[in-house]
């Protein structure tokens, strides 16, 4: 799981040069935002991301492979945030992803420590 977090880092680092903006996020984190994101072809990269269907629920989120039925990977983008009172935001001029792992809590797989 941490190396699919890694590869989504890299393709929202691609899709931030060409857009200068990382992908959007929702209020609730859904991954399925990103997924959409990076899976539209660029002129300059093509698809930022190629996901296979396994990787993806009905709603369009990135599954967490450790606990498929239980659990999708959460997404926000925190480049525009300038907030220094905002809680829970890790990486203040990037993104935070996260999912569940083994010890089935919610973030201990994330792209901030």
């Amino acid at each position: 799981m941490e190396a699919l977090i890694t590869q989504l880092e890299q393709a929202c680092a691609m899709y931030k040069q060409d857009h200068a903006v990382y992908p959007p996020s929702n209020a609730a984190f859904d991954s399925s935002v990103l997924a959409t994101a990076l899976s539209k072809p660029n002129l300059r990269h093509g698809k930022y991301f190629e996901f296979k269907v396994s990787q993806l629920d009905k709603a369009g989120n990135i599954v967490n492979s450790v606990y498929p039925e239980e659990d999708v990977v959460k997404y926000r983008e925190n480049y525009m945030n300038k907030d220094p009172k905002a809680k829970g935001i890790h990486n203040r001029s990037s993104i935070d992803m996260w999912c569940m792992g083994c010890d089935k809590v919610q973030d201990s797989i994330c792209n901030w420590d």
